[in-house]
């Protein structure tokens, strides 16, 4: 009795093993396919075809540069 005790315990753990197998299988196929539809969904989403070139010029003389500018020169003016 004591052996076909011994050799259901080791089906039902190889058993076990085969599902985590088939568990762990499965989780890497959905990841993977995330990540392939999530790579390319979100470089199209990051593209703006309607964009011409004129939107990426400032409309007004950045007065940063201005001021900074100014500052130079002041503290070229103190020493």
């Amino acid at each position: 009795m004591a052996r076909s005790s011994t050799t259901f315990k080791k089906r039902q753990k190889e058993l076990a093993r085969l599902e985590k197998a088939r568990d762990k299988k499965d989780k890497r196929a959905m990841r993977k396919q995330e990540k392939e539809t999530k790579g390319a969904a979100s470089l199209d989403d990051a593209i703006d075809y309607s964009a011409s070139i004129y939107d990426f010029i400032p409309d007004e003389y950045n007065p940063v540069l201005e001021e900074e500018e100014e500052e130079v020169a002041a503290s070229e003016g103190e020493k």
